[in-house]
């Protein structure tokens, strides 16, 4: 069985990822090592680097001006669902390489002398509400499935979120500006605790808006 590392590139090509929405993200270790713990039993065993990446991600969205949905650290990854209520100069890369030189540098202190991160990370614009649904269900379900999640090097059988999701980036865009907006009221949850790759220069993330937009956020009126 073939377990390379390798990913499709389904980049959003020319999109603005400041842009308001919902965005879901996959980042792993260097060399996929099991730094953050262990499965045991369908729950994540967290270790101490376990520990700093879930407590880095929490102190990031007290930080920026971000919100979070679910999040889940796993052996060799950790899945976040990132949400921009607002345009600000911050733009998605950024706050993943926020979120990773935070991670890099508590882990270092707790002495351990290893490589934290494989360059990059991968994302996927949230579409609409069926789109934020699955992603969620995946993301805190992750645990249980572990045995068939793609980035685990003894998987058995096929990851079908993995599948959907490319399949997703590849056949479907955002909903235009002013078309097919959602049909219930989405809210961020502040301060809770994929795919599309990038590098970890934040430079070279994100590019002039097009039409497409991710799904959008509503609030109530006063």
């Amino acid at each position: 069985m073939d377990h390379s590392y390798a990913r499709k590139q389904v980049r959003l090509r020319g999109y603005d990822y400041a842009t308001p929405g919902y965005y879901s993200v996959t980042i792993c270790t260097a060399r996929r090592r099991h730094l953050f713990g262990e499965v045991v039993n369908a729950e994540m065993q967290l270790s101490a680097a376990g520990q700093v990446a879930l407590g880095c991600w929490n102190n990031l969205l007290h930080t920026l001006p971000i919100s979070g949905d679910a999040f889940q650290v796993m052996p060799n990854h950790v899945h976040g669902i990132v949400v921009f209520e607002r345009r600000t100069k911050l733009t998605l890369g950024i706050a993943v390489c926020a979120y990773k030189t935070r991670v890099t540098r508590a882990i270092r202190r707790l002495s351990l002398g290893v490589k934290v991160w494989q360059k990059g990370f991968y994302d996927h614009v949230v579409r609409d509400e069926e789109d934020l649904r699955r992603i969620r269900g995946y993301i805190v379900a992750n645990p249980a499935m572990w045995e068939s999640d793609r980035e685990n090097e003894r998987r058995v059988g096929k990851d079908e979120f993995h599948e959907w999701l490319l399949a997703t980036g590849e056949k479907s865009l955002p909903a235009r500006a002013g078309h097919e907006r959602p049909t219930q009221e989405i809210t961020p949850r502040k301060g809770r605790t994929l795919l599309r790759s990038h590098d970890d220069n934040p430079s070279t993330h994100e590019r002039p808006a097009q039409e497409a937009t991710p799904l959008r956020i509503l609030r109530r009126s006063l």
